[in-house]
Protein backbone atom coordinates (compact mmCIF):
# COMPACT_ATOMS: atom_id res chain seq x y z
CA UNK A 1 0.00 0.00 0.00
CA UNK A 2 1.42 3.35 -0.93
CA UNK A 3 1.72 6.23 1.50
CA UNK A 4 -1.03 8.20 -0.27
CA UNK A 5 -3.49 5.30 -0.08
CA UNK A 6 -2.72 4.63 3.57
CA UNK A 7 -3.42 8.22 4.62
CA UNK A 8 -6.51 8.71 2.49
CA UNK A 9 -9.48 9.63 4.67
CA UNK A 10 -11.95 6.77 4.93
CA UNK A 11 -15.51 7.92 4.50
CA UNK A 12 -18.32 5.76 5.80
CA UNK A 13 -21.59 6.61 4.12
CA UNK A 14 -24.14 7.75 6.63
CA UNK A 15 -27.78 6.91 6.28
CA UNK A 16 -29.98 9.75 5.16
CA UNK A 17 -32.81 10.81 7.46
CA UNK A 18 -35.47 9.07 5.34
CA UNK A 19 -33.71 5.70 5.54
CA UNK A 20 -33.32 6.05 9.32
CA UNK A 21 -37.05 6.81 9.58
CA UNK A 22 -37.83 3.75 7.43
CA UNK A 23 -35.70 1.52 9.63
CA UNK A 24 -37.26 2.83 12.86
CA UNK A 25 -40.80 2.58 11.41
CA UNK A 26 -40.12 -0.98 10.23
CA UNK A 27 -39.13 -1.97 13.76
CA UNK A 28 -42.70 -1.18 14.82
CA UNK A 29 -44.14 -3.51 12.14
CA UNK A 30 -43.17 -7.20 12.40
CA UNK A 31 -44.27 -7.91 8.81
CA UNK A 32 -41.79 -5.30 7.54
CA UNK A 33 -38.90 -6.01 9.89
CA UNK A 34 -39.31 -9.76 10.22
CA UNK A 35 -38.72 -9.34 13.98
CA UNK A 36 -41.23 -10.96 16.35
CA UNK A 37 -41.56 -8.56 19.27
CA UNK A 38 -43.60 -11.10 21.24
CA UNK A 39 -40.35 -12.92 22.12
CA UNK A 40 -37.42 -11.76 24.23
CA UNK A 41 -35.14 -12.17 21.21
CA UNK A 42 -37.36 -9.91 19.11
CA UNK A 43 -37.66 -7.23 21.80
CA UNK A 44 -33.90 -7.39 22.32
CA UNK A 45 -33.17 -7.08 18.59
CA UNK A 46 -35.44 -4.03 18.30
CA UNK A 47 -33.80 -2.45 21.37
CA UNK A 48 -30.31 -3.06 19.95
CA UNK A 49 -31.14 -1.50 16.57
CA UNK A 50 -32.87 1.46 18.23
CA UNK A 51 -29.89 1.94 20.56
CA UNK A 52 -27.54 2.03 17.57
CA UNK A 53 -29.82 4.40 15.63
CA UNK A 54 -30.73 6.71 18.51
CA UNK A 55 -27.33 7.05 20.16
CA UNK A 56 -24.65 6.66 17.49
CA UNK A 57 -22.83 4.19 19.73
CA UNK A 58 -20.40 1.73 18.19
CA UNK A 59 -21.54 -1.88 17.88
CA UNK A 60 -18.90 -3.04 20.39
CA UNK A 61 -20.12 -0.45 22.90
CA UNK A 62 -23.74 -1.60 22.57
CA UNK A 63 -23.09 -5.33 22.91
CA UNK A 64 -20.87 -4.75 25.97
CA UNK A 65 -23.44 -2.69 27.89
CA UNK A 66 -24.24 -3.96 31.38
CA UNK A 67 -27.40 -3.36 33.33
CA UNK A 68 -25.43 -1.15 35.74
CA UNK A 69 -24.53 1.15 32.80
CA UNK A 70 -28.19 2.22 32.56
CA UNK A 71 -29.40 4.93 34.96
CA UNK A 72 -32.72 6.74 35.16
CA UNK A 73 -32.26 10.40 36.03
CA UNK A 74 -33.84 13.81 35.77
CA UNK A 75 -32.25 16.53 33.63
CA UNK A 76 -33.80 19.98 34.15
CA UNK A 77 -37.17 18.44 34.99
CA UNK A 78 -37.08 15.98 32.07
CA UNK A 79 -36.97 12.26 32.89
CA UNK A 80 -34.08 10.62 31.03
CA UNK A 81 -32.06 7.45 30.80
CA UNK A 82 -28.28 7.67 30.79
CA UNK A 83 -26.07 5.03 29.20
CA UNK A 84 -22.53 5.16 30.56
CA UNK A 85 -19.83 3.07 28.88
CA UNK A 86 -16.19 2.81 27.90
CA UNK A 87 -15.76 4.37 24.47
CA UNK A 88 -13.08 3.77 21.91
CA UNK A 89 -9.68 4.22 23.52
CA UNK A 90 -11.07 3.44 26.97
CA UNK A 91 -12.48 6.91 27.63
CA UNK A 92 -15.76 7.09 29.53
CA UNK A 93 -18.76 8.23 27.48
CA UNK A 94 -22.33 9.05 28.38
CA UNK A 95 -25.41 9.20 26.20
CA UNK A 96 -28.73 10.63 27.34
CA UNK A 97 -32.06 9.23 26.10
CA UNK A 98 -35.11 11.47 26.55
CA UNK A 99 -38.69 11.44 25.24
CA UNK A 100 -39.45 8.60 22.80
CA UNK A 101 -35.83 7.54 22.96
CA UNK A 102 -36.22 6.98 26.69
CA UNK A 103 -39.51 5.13 26.26
CA UNK A 104 -38.13 2.37 24.04
CA UNK A 105 -35.38 1.61 26.57
CA UNK A 106 -37.82 1.67 29.50
CA UNK A 107 -40.07 -0.73 27.61
CA UNK A 108 -37.18 -3.10 26.98
CA UNK A 109 -35.99 -2.94 30.59
CA UNK A 110 -39.50 -3.62 31.94
CA UNK A 111 -39.70 -6.95 30.07
CA UNK A 112 -36.03 -7.95 30.15
CA UNK A 113 -35.66 -11.40 31.71
CA UNK A 114 -32.88 -12.65 33.92
CA UNK A 115 -31.06 -11.35 36.96
CA UNK A 116 -31.12 -7.64 37.71
CA UNK A 117 -27.48 -7.49 38.77
CA UNK A 118 -25.44 -4.42 37.75
CA UNK A 119 -22.78 -6.57 36.06
CA UNK A 120 -25.34 -8.59 34.01
CA UNK A 121 -25.36 -7.96 30.25
CA UNK A 122 -28.05 -5.53 29.13
CA UNK A 123 -28.62 -7.64 26.01
CA UNK A 124 -28.38 -11.41 26.53
CA UNK A 125 -27.32 -13.87 23.89
CA UNK A 126 -29.97 -16.28 22.55
CA UNK A 127 -28.90 -19.64 21.06
CA UNK A 128 -30.09 -20.94 17.69
CA UNK A 129 -32.46 -23.19 19.60
CA UNK A 130 -34.06 -20.12 21.17
CA UNK A 131 -32.56 -20.57 24.64
CA UNK A 132 -31.67 -17.32 26.40
CA UNK A 133 -28.18 -17.55 27.88
CA UNK A 134 -28.19 -15.36 30.96
CA UNK A 135 -24.78 -13.92 31.73
CA UNK A 136 -23.49 -14.09 28.14
CA UNK A 137 -23.02 -10.99 26.04
CA UNK A 138 -24.22 -10.61 22.46
CA UNK A 139 -21.81 -11.12 19.57
CA UNK A 140 -21.04 -8.33 17.11
CA UNK A 141 -21.47 -10.71 14.19
CA UNK A 142 -25.09 -11.42 15.14
CA UNK A 143 -25.93 -7.71 15.12
CA UNK A 144 -24.24 -7.23 11.75
CA UNK A 145 -26.26 -10.15 10.30
CA UNK A 146 -29.46 -8.72 11.81
CA UNK A 147 -28.84 -5.42 10.01
CA UNK A 148 -28.02 -7.14 6.70
CA UNK A 149 -31.32 -9.07 6.91
CA UNK A 150 -33.27 -5.93 7.79
CA UNK A 151 -31.69 -4.00 4.90
CA UNK A 152 -32.69 -6.74 2.47
CA UNK A 153 -36.28 -6.72 3.74
CA UNK A 154 -36.49 -2.92 3.38
CA UNK A 155 -34.68 -2.69 0.04
CA UNK A 156 -31.84 -0.63 1.50
CA UNK A 157 -28.61 -1.44 -0.38
CA UNK A 158 -26.42 -1.51 2.73
CA UNK A 159 -27.01 -1.16 6.45
CA UNK A 160 -24.15 -1.33 8.95
CA UNK A 161 -23.98 -0.21 12.58
CA UNK A 162 -21.48 2.51 11.69
CA UNK A 163 -23.91 4.10 9.21
CA UNK A 164 -26.03 5.29 12.16
CA UNK A 165 -23.12 7.34 13.55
Amino acid sequence: MSYSQKNKPHKTKRMDAEDVKRVLAALETPKLSGIDRRTYKGRRDVAIIRTLAETGMRISEVVKLRLGDVTELDVNGTPCIQLQFAGKGGGERRVILAGDRRQFMRGYLARRPGPNKPDAPLFYRVTRGGKTVYGEFMHRGYVNRLLVDLAQRLGIPKLTPHMFR
